[in-house]
């Protein structure tokens, strides 16, 4: 078992975090104990250090579309034990910032391009930006 002490998270990563402490839809929604999240942040920044990630959630229950991307293909590392859902969605539009202490597992790494395919939703989708220069 991975946990945050032996393995900092840092950007590109997918990790469970405490469900109920990762924003979605209000109507009938229940805490399922751990989400898995990736987190989206420029590569340098020390995360641990600050204290907060900023991540997108993922899902298997939603149909994709615009702000829904399949992320299921990207992952360039999986981590012992995990499976991804054939099903599992990136929901861009709840891009939110998440306190470190509440990440619980590592279950691998994206790949870059499915990476920057993520910003470049959140970037353009989301914030309003069409620029897209992510070297730093």
């Amino acid at each position: 078992m991975t946990n945050i002490l032996q393995h900092p998270p840092k950007t590109g990563e997918v990790w469970t975090v405490d469900d109920d402490e990762v924003r979605l839809h209000v109507e009938g929604r229940e805490d399922k104990g751990a989400r898995p999240v990736v987190i989206l942040m420029a590569p340098d920044i020390d995360i641990p250090k600050i204290g907060v990630a900023n991540v997108v959630p993922l899902t298997t229950s939603s149909t994709p579309d615009a702000l829904i991307i399949p992320i299921t293909k990207g992952y360039e590392e999986i981590a012992q034990g995990f499976t991804p859902d054939n099903n599992s969605c990136a929901v861009v539009n709840f891009y939110q910032p998440i306190e470190i202490r509440f990440f619980k597992k590592y279950r691998g790494k994206l790949d870059e391009t499915t990476q920057v395919m993520l910003k470049s939703v959140l970037q353009s989708q989301v914030i309003g930006i069409a620029d897209f220069d992510f070297t730093g």
